[in-house]
């Protein structure tokens, strides 16, 4: 313990050279000896800095300012992930129900005869259907469930191995699904949509494959605690027609950041669970203005792609 101390107040000893304030070290020992100081400083100090090579800090920068930043993403990430779950749950019900409805043989998902012939002899699907195969191996042994159907039926249903898939193959298996499939779970969340909100909704499969790949990227990141804040696509997304069809600018939505993951969720939930999501975002964000000086929260809005009036935009 004694030497781990001595590591961390070395590591505060540095941080005040580069112009840190941190006023109570003995507190600050403790949050780094908690959150981690490569997580906590190299993970989140970017804001702070005035130079990014020499890693200083701007004026009055200072370890509580930091550390809140730190709590903020935290938060942030965890009241995200329950809708992005959500959303993952009622994608994956719909591709196993709409999916079954049209496939009758045991275990049909597995076979390339069953997707879009576009696909059928590729190696992307080949790749898809040789990792569910080794899932359903394993589930098999492992799952009380799936042992049940395959000792009374001999196969498991896809709405049971749904359950255990990741997102990404959810989401590459609706990739790869027929178009007149894809139409149909896209039509399912256009009327959810226009029931709910008493408008029609242009809302193509194209459109739910873009919202898919982005949400898969920000569940992850939620997920495995990445920073989720500063977060963005690798390759902005294609938003034209949701912004068209959602009547949002689309230079608000065209980036691949938290903004338009968020966006994205307004096709995807419930209206109910949305507009508590966008109370939820609200309070957090305005809980944590007044814990910014050296940089104003207003920055970190705008990183995450949040204009102003964003509340009354989506």
């Amino acid at each position: 313990m004694k030497k781990l101390v001595e590591n961390h107040l070395e590591q505060i000893k540095e941080l005040k050279s580069k112009g840190l304030v941190i006023r109570d070290e003995a507190y600050a020992i403790k949050i780094l000896n908690r959150e981690n100081y490569y997580n906590l400083i190299d993970g989140y100090k970017w804001l702070f800095l005035q130079n990014n090579k020499t890693g200083d800090f701007v004026t009055n920068a200072d370890f509580d300012e930091l550390h809140n930043l730190y709590r903020f993403d935290r938060q942030l990430r965890n009241a995200l992930l329950s809708y992005f779950l959500q959303f993952e749950t009622t994608v994956k019900s719909r591709l196993a129900y709409h999916f079954s409805a049209v496939n009758l043989e045991e275990n049909f998902y597995l076979k390339s005869e069953n997707y879009n012939v576009n696909y059928q002899k590729t190696k992307s699907l080949t790749k898809l259907l040789r990792k569910l195969e080794k899932l359903l191996n394993v589930q098999e042994i492992d799952s009380k469930q799936f042992m049940f159907y395959s000792d009374n039926y001999n196969y498991i249903p896809l709405g049971v191995f749904v359950k255990t898939m990741t997102f990404g193959q959810t989401k590459l298996m609706y990739k790869y699904s027929i178009p007149t499939l894809k139409n149909q779970i896209a039509h399912n969340f256009a009327g959810d949509y226009e029931f709910e909100n008493g408008e029609r909704l242009f809302f193509s499969s194209e459109m739910l494959e873009s919202i898919l790949h982005g949400i898969n990227f920000f569940r992850n990141a939620c997920a495995h605690e990445e920073k989720l804040y500063d977060y963005r696509l690798f390759r902005e997304p294609k938003t034209a027609s949701i912004s068209k069809a959602l009547r949002i600018p689309n230079d608000l939505i065209n980036k691949g950041n938290l903004f338009t993951a968020i966006v994205f969720l307004k096709l995807g939930l419930p209206r109910q669970d949305y507009l508590k999501l966008k109370n939820i975002l609200f309070a957090l964000f305005d809980s944590y203005y007044k814990d910014f000086h050296s940089v104003p929260f207003e920055q970190v809005m705008q990183i995450m792609g949040f204009p102003v009036n964003w509340y009354e935009i989506i």
